[in-house]
């Protein structure tokens, strides 16, 4: 058996997506908020610019319904979601969904999520994978992964879909130079009577 770690990477079909969802970003910014961090005991999370240094928009994805930009992208993710399920079966069986939002997340240079961490919590024990798109190109700007050893590249378009769990610790490759933009958020397990007859992510 071939060994992986569960880390798929594919650009996005529409690469102008990137774009726009940039715009987005700016064209909410009375939106904006300091990053937080998943702190233990804290519901939500807290500011730490130490720990993360960042700009976000929280975006709801029930405005897919009236910004075209939004239903593109979620979209374009169940594809790539289809392709993670193709490559995984097994995980075919399981009911998975977005969640009910995602962030677009911008990095001024030297910013950064700069600690190792996990996406799933006892405040977020729902989530079962994360999603992550460069929307920009950043030289040496990219995700380190500490088990898996690994550094992703951030190039324009890359859309990573990986697990939530502590077997995926990562941080920020942190830029000196560059501004970074993504988009992130996650996917979640649904129960039978939750599911709203919605298609399944995988």
């Amino acid at each position: 058996m071939t060994a992986t770690n569960f880390i798929n990477i594919t650009p996005l079909e529409d690469i102008n997506l990137c774009d726009d969802l940039i715009a987005l970003f700016h064209e909410y910014e009375h939106h904006h908020a300091q990053g937080q961090v998943l702190e233990n005991g804290v519901k939500g999370g807290v500011e730490n610019r130490d720990l993360k240094d960042s700009t976000d928009l929280c975006i709801l994805w029930e405005e897919s319904e009236r910004i075209k930009t939004i239903k593109k992208y979620q979209e374009e993710l169940r594809k790539q979601g289809i392709k993670y399920g193709h490559k995984y079966k097994i995980i075919q069986s399981l009911k998975i969904d977005f969640t009910d939002s995602f962030n677009i997340q911008f990095y001024k240079p030297k910013g950064g999520y700069k600690s190792w961490h996990f996406e799933r919590n006892h405040n977020t024990q729902g989530r079962a994978f994360a999603f992550m798109t460069y929307l920009n190109d950043v030289p040496k700007g990219g995700t380190e992964f500490y088990y898996q050893g690994t550094t992703t590249q951030a190039k324009k378009g890359d859309t990573m879909i990986f697990p939530a769990e502590w077997t995926h610790t990562h941080k920020s490759q942190i830029s000196k130079e560059h501004e970074k933009y993504i988009a992130t958020g996650w996917l979640e397990l649904k129960k039978d009577n939750e599911t709203d007859g919605t298609e399944n992510v995988f």
